[in-house]
Order: structure tokens, then C-alpha cells, then sequence
């Protein structure tokens, strides 16, 4: 199976709602709203379909660009709102990485410091060979030339990070508010359990899924499933004598017979490792510790280890998004994934998003004219990010679906195919983490 490329859709990582639970592996998705109790941070219920704003900003899903919007609104004097389809947001995804240029962001937020210190800062990043051979290996985290580090963390510990941050400072939070329609010209938000609320603006921060994407793009704007899974979990470091502090201080990633894994520190005290799988039929087959020890045997220590000792696991869905003809439409606008799906290959999809949110929040705190405002974000964002989308891609695997399919699917190869895949890998390497690339995507500031 290919990668879809960019005229096909872009591929992303988003929770599922998995119809049952297999054995070890726990569907960290967030449990379906319950829209009759929808309610603000201070627990009572909004009546807004009588009592409109024309100040307030709308950000419609409380993830990590929407909170930081949010943060970042609220300190420069711009009313906001969040509205989140979930009842909270607590144990959704796996881990992420947040390279430099997105903790740029969370500095300007007020929470990098937190953030450095609940999660890993990754040094290096580095392809190993099946046999455990460095075949590239570039530094990462440079925060004396960028400012600051690269951290992973589990996505829960950074959201929790920054709902705790916009609660503290008197953001609005209102979870259980399902968007089921945005109203022309952009500006009222209807939800599922009738109610509505109108403002200045509606910024759709509502992930692969957006509801506020369906009003901005109207065709070719739903997410697509790709048919493929990503199984991802955390191992307590302390279950794993012998692994040193360069080893948790990178990301690593190895392909072989069963496909790519990655791993690397995560929260403070773990190890994070992930892989993505075929999954063409039943989205609640099972997947054991012991098919994944199958699957992975033979690869570089400390892989076996690590999944041996891993307590729980999330599985995630992986979908495809049409690049989209604009990001706005009248008084509506999108940011993250809503807007652009990136490649996880990028390691850049947190901090695109959070780049989109600072600069956004920049501007409409600067801008009376929104439609000035929003021209300017597109434009400037726009290169920036399908230069990360190409920069993403697998290059000659593109023409070569077994290379792809091995990389990205983990379908059966033999040697040929995995020394193939390998020198795919390592190009695309050398491109995305050489000077100059680090200097593109980490010395960036936004505006």
C-alpha cells in the first residue's frame, strides 16, 4: 500500500472509537459526549443562543492548538471561548514529539518549562540497522543555537498541561459541545444539543474530522480512512536495566521484517515506542503483546524489552485528507490538522499546529479587518507547511509500493525490500535533519 502522497490526501494519526477492547490493548479514545450536560469551566449550563457576542472568538475543539489559541488570545485582551466535543480530554492518543519550533510556542504561553519537565528531551535522532548498525544519526535537540529543546511526552500530559494553564488564567473551557453545523457567513456555531453561539469569529481547531472544515471547504473534505493502524505505548524506564541515557535521550527508529518502530524517551521516567500496521477489515481485531514480540523479534535491543514490559497500549486510526483549495471562509478560519494533514514522517504535526495557533492569535489580537487577517495567515503559512508535507514523503518509495508498504504498513519483506526501504529512509534523512534542515524547521520564529 502506498503513501498517500499529495494529490491523493495527506496522511495523519487521530484516536478512534474502537467498537471493543482486545486483551492488552486499551482504545484511548475519549468517551462519546454526553450533550445534555454540556457545560462550562465554572459547571453551569451556557444558554448562548440567547445572549450572542460579537467579541468573542469561537475556537471549536480544545486540543493543543485550540487551547494554545486560547492562551494566547486570552493574554493579548481577545475574548475566546473553547468548545470541546468530548467530555474531557484526559487520555487521548499516545506520545508525541514537540521539536523546537513548536516549544517556541509553548514559551510564549507560559508553559515550556512544565513541559520540559514532565517529558524526555530528545538529543538525537537516528536509523539504526536491523543488526543494531547506526546507518544515520543527526543532534536534534540544539537548544543553545534554537532557544529551546525538543521534548516528547504523552499528548494527555501536554493537554493536560495546557488546559490546567487556560483554566488558571480564566479561558472559557466548555466541554460536551458538539459542533454539528457552522452558520454563514462563519460567525454562529450550532451544536447537537440545539443550542448556539455566535461571535466575532469561528477558528476550526477540530482536528481530521473538523465540523468547522465542512462550512470553509464544503467538497472533498472528509477525512478518509487509509486502512492503516498505529499501535503505540509507554515502558517505565525501571523496567529496563541497562538502557542508558543517550539510548532514552533519542529518537530511534529500525525497519526489518515487520515493518518501521520507532522509540524514545517520553513522559519523564518512560519509553515510548510505535509502529503502524495493515488493517484492511474488522477495526477491533486483535493485537497481543506476544503477535507484536513475533513481529518485532530480531530487531536491535532494547525493542523486545521494551515491548514486553509495556503495560497498556492505544491504537489509533490513520486518515487522509484532500489538500484543501483555501484554509478560510468568511468569518471562519482553520488551524492544525483541520487545515493540513502532515505526514507522521514530519515529526512536525504538533508544532505546524502550534506555529498556526501563535500566529493566528497574532494577528487577529493586531488586525480589526479579519478577512486581511486570515489572507496573511494562509499566506504565509501555506509554503510552509507543504514544504514540510514534501520534505515528509518517502521520495523513491512513491514509485516503489513495496518499499512504502513495508515502511509505513509493516506488510512482510525480505532482505532486498528492507535494505531498499533502509536507503529510502536514510535520504530522506539526510535532507530532513542535515544543517540546513534543522536551521528550516527549528531556527524558525513566528512573526
Amino acid at each position: 500500500m502506498e503513501m498517500p502522497d499529495r494529490g491523493r490526501g495527506r496522511m495523519m494519526i487521530r484516536s478512534s472509537v474502537l467498537p471493543r477492547r482486545s486483551g492488552w490493548y486499551n482504545n484511548n479514545s475519549a468517551a462519546a459526549p454526553d450533550h445534555r450536560t454540556r457545560k462550562s469551566r465554572g459547571g453551569r449550563v451556557p444558554d448562548e443562543s440567547s445572549t450572542p457576542d460579537g467579541r468573542v472568538v469561537h475556537i471549536v475543539g480544545g486540543g493543543i492548538a485550540g487551547l494554545t489559541m486560547a492562551i494566547l488570545l486570552h493574554r493579548s485582551g481577545v475574548p475566546c471561548t473553547v468548545h470541546e466535543a468530548g467530555s474531557h480530554r484526559s487520555g487521548i492518543g499516545g506520545g508525541l514529539n514537540v521539536a523546537t519550533n513548536g516549544m517556541k510556542v509553548l514559551a510564549a504561553a507560559g508553559v515550556a518549562d512544565r513541559v520540559t519537565a514532565a517529558g524526555t528531551t530528545v538529543d538525537t535522532y537516528a536509523l539504526l540497522g536491523q543488526d543494531g548498525t547506526v546507518l544515520v544519526e543527526f543532534p536534534y535537540s540544539e537548544p543553545e543555537v534554537h532557544g529551546q529543546p525538543c521534548v516528547s511526552l504523552a499528548r494527555a500530559t501536554l493537554l493536560g498541561i495546557l488546559t490546567d494553564r487556560a483554566r488558571r488564567l480564566g479561558v472559557d473551557i466548555r466541554y460536551g459541545a458538539k459542533v454539528v453545523e457552522v452558520s454563514a457567513p462563519g460567525d454562529t456555531l450550532r451544536f447537537a444539543d440545539g443550542t448556539t453561539a455566535s461571535g466575532r469569529l469561528v477558528v476550526g481547531a477540530d482536528g481530521a474530522h473538523s465540523s468547522v472544515r465542512r462550512f470553509v471547504a464544503h467538497q472533498g473534505s472528509t477525512a478518509e480512512y487509509a486502512g492503516l493502524v498505529g499501535i503505540a505505548g509507554a515502558t517505565r524506564v525501571a523496567a529496563l536495566p541497562g538502557l542508558d541515557r543517550a539510548e532514552i535521550e533519542a529518537i530511534t527508529l529500525t525497519i526489518g521484517a515487520g515493518g518501521l518502530l520507532g522509540w524514545g524517551g517520553g513522559d519523564a521516567g518512560t519509553i515510548m515506542w510505535w509502529t503502524y500496521l495493515p488493517h484492511d477489515t474488522d477495526p477491533g481485531w486483535p493485537v497481543t503483546r506476544e503477535k507484536l514480540l513475533d513481529r518485532f523479534a530480531g530487531y536491535p535491543k532494547p525493542v523486545g524489552a521494551v515491548i514486553a514490559n509495556t503495560d497498556s497500549a492505544s491504537r489509533v486510526r490513520l486518515y487522509g485528507v484532500a489538500p484543501l483549495p483555501s484554509w478560510h471562509r468568511d468569518r471562519a478560519v482553520l488551524i492544525g490538522d483541520a487545515a493540513h494533514a502532515v505526514p507522521p514522517t514530519s515529526g512536525q504535526g504538533a508544532s505546524l499546529a502550534l506555529e498556526d495557533a501563535a500566529h493566528l492569535a497574532g494577528l487577529l489580537a493586531a488586525e480589526d479587518d479579519h478577512r486581511a487577517a486570515f489572507a496573511r495567515f494562509e499566506q504565509h503559512r501555506r509554503p510552509r507547511v507543504e514544504r514540510a508535507v514534501t520534505e515528509a514523503s518517502l521520495g523513491p518509495a512513491d514509485g516503489d509500493s513495496a518499499v512504502a508498504a513495508l515502511i509505513v504498513g509493516g506488510l512482510p519483506g525480505g532482505p532486498d525490500l528492507i535494505r531498499r526501504a533502509n536507503d529510502v529512509l536514510t535520504e530522506s534523512f539526510v535532507g530532513l535533519y542535515s544543517d540546513e534542515g534543522r536551521r528550516w524547521k527549528f531556527g524558525y520564529d513566528v512573526p
